[in-house]
């Protein structure tokens, strides 16, 4: 699983293309992470909470997770990840983990408006300046989607079904 997670990471975070997260609800735990691996990240006004809870069901962070996190979040990459609580939008917005937050209606056509617009900057030099700038933490991701990422052993635990239905209040 986490060698999957790892895989899906590189995949997403080293595409080569413009990514937007458009969102109009919750990004916890690996939505958050999904979200944070998007180049572009529009959420919608609202309740919604934001967050990397990992550390409430007492599991470490696969390699994509962390490397993602720690460059998107930068410095409060520490608090986000050892907190393991939640924020509201305007939080995330102020920590960087999003871009834009616009009315509920508007998040798709905003998205939509920025992909197209992020579309017409020229391929290959915006792959190359993906490249440039997540270049050492991708080769961290790849080693651990290939070789085997430290955590392994804590996501295959026996206990981890009961964590997260405790979590959830079904335990």
């Amino acid at each position: 699983m986490v060698r999957g997670l790892n895989r899906l990471c590189l995949a997403l975070y080293g595409f080569p293309r413009p990514t937007v997260a458009a969102v109009n609800g919750h990004a916890v735990a690996g939505g958050m992470i999904l979200l944070l691996g998007c180049d572009h990240r529009i959420a919608a006004e609202g309740k919604a909470r934001f967050g990397l809870t990992e550390g409430q069901v007492g599991v470490a962070f696969p390699m994509g997770a962390l490397e993602i996190a720690r460059e998107e979040l930068g410095l409060a990459a520490s608090r986000w990840m050892l907190g393991a609580g939640t924020v509201d939008g305007p939080a995330a917005l102020a920590d960087g983990a999003l871009d834009e937050i616009v009315p509920a209606e508007e998040v798709l056509p905003r998205a939509l408006e920025r992909a197209r617009k992020l579309a017409t900057h020229p391929s290959e030099a915006y792959g190359a300046i993906k490249t440039q700038l997540r270049g050492p933490a991708l080769d961290r991701i790849r080693h651990a989607a290939e070789k085997g990422d430290p955590v392994e052993g804590g996501w295959l635990g026996p206990d981890l079904a009961g964590r997260v239905a405790a979590l959830l209040g079904k335990g």
